[in-house]
């Protein structure tokens, strides 16, 4: 399990060697101890500022380690055209399958299920099925890639029908842990 995420993550790995802070220990579990914290070393432990490529809306994630160390507990929140909404993801480690698991609910009452597979520069979501309140459902793939140092990309399409649709490219920031306005 090891090998797979040190060959499969080596720009978070060199990331976190050029000064990136990490989580804190939890009882005696350390975040090299814990696969999950492993993998997802440069989101965790800050919060990221975001802005929607149309400028129109924001979005804050704040990502914290729960539960000693073995899982990732991920609060957001859209403000501007887009918004007002929000919500709680929850990721961990599937050592069966060597990937990260993880599940959503939003402030609509929607719900998704899917899993992030590590990819040159950070992850994919490739088929993740989204629950609207109304019994309707979408599928989605989103990609995290890692811009630099203290940035990162979400890319989500609408992949349900024939052609891929771009649903939103939101640009993060790096900023210190704090609170989710919105939701705290």
């Amino acid at each position: 399990m090891k090998r797979i995420i040190k060959t499969a993550l080596p720009v978070f790995i060199g990331l976190t060697q050029a000064g990136c802070a990490s989580a804190e220990p939890a009882g005696d579990q350390t975040p090299a101890q814990t696969p999950i914290l492993e993998a997802m070393d440069f989101f965790v432990g800050f919060c990221w500022d975001g802005v929607f490529s149309d400028g129109q809306s924001t979005d804050r994630h704040c990502l914290a380690p729960m539960n000693k160390g073995h899982f990732v507990r991920d609060r957001h929140f859209v403000d501007g055209a887009r918004g007002p909404y929000g919500g709680e993801t929850v990721f961990g480690w599937n050592a069966d399958k060597d990937r990260i698991d993880y599940v959503y609910f939003d402030t609509s009452g929607g719900r998704s299920e899917g899993s992030f597979v590590a990819v040159e520069n950070g992850f994919a979501a490739p088929d993740e099925v989204y629950a609207l309140p109304d019994g309707r459902s979408m599928t989605i793939s989103s990609a995290w890639v890692v811009t630099g140092p203290d940035s990162w990309e979400q890319r989500t399409l609408d992949v349900s029908a024939d052609t891929p649709k771009t649903l939103w490219t939101i640009a993060y920031t790096r900023a210190p842990l704090g609170t989710v306005e919105g939701l705290d």
